[in-house]
């Protein structure tokens, strides 16, 4: 948010375009790809851990 504050400041212009509503989504979009990903890549790495033999893991 500070970001968009500071580049209003400097381009009077884009105050116009300001939605936060729209900005809001984003912000809550991003946190949610940020866990999915996060989520999958966990999953994915612990899953390969087990599956792997008790011999092979030392």
């Amino acid at each position: 948010m500070a970001l968009i504050y500071f580049a209003e400041s400097a381009l009077p212009g884009l105050r116009g375009m300001r939605d936060y509503w729209l900005t809001g989504l984003l912000f809550i979009g991003l946190i949610v790809l940020g866990i999915g990903i996060s989520l999958l890549s966990t999953h994915r790495s612990v899953m390969k851990y087990l599956k792997l033999k008790l011999d092979d893991l030392y």
